[in-house]
């Protein structure tokens, strides 16, 4: 890892995070959401199904997240900070 480029951390931190959410959030999604939509729908806090707006809503969000975990991933072991 310490021979990587600045650039190459940066997205292997970027790919690794992007393919860990992807994989959890998309699971449950599809699971809750697509295979079982109508057998727990009675079950949810509110009763109406979020819009389309919302979905990319909450996906931007998320990719602004993951934007932060890198720039500390990036502060913490690359940065000459990381000396503290």
């Amino acid at each position: 890892m310490e021979q990587l480029s600045n650039l190459e951390f940066l997205l292997f931190v970027l790919s690794a995070n992007v393919s860990r959410y992807l994989i959890i959030s998309g699971s449950f999604f599809l699971v809750f959401y697509v295979f079982i939509r109508k057998r727990w729908g009675h079950r949810k806090l509110q009763p109406k199904f979020p819009k389309n707006n919302d979905y990319y809503r909450e996906i931007s969000y998320s990719l602004l997240t993951l934007c932060v975990f890198v720039g500390m991933a990036y502060l913490i072991f690359r940065s000459p900070l990381s000396a503290y």
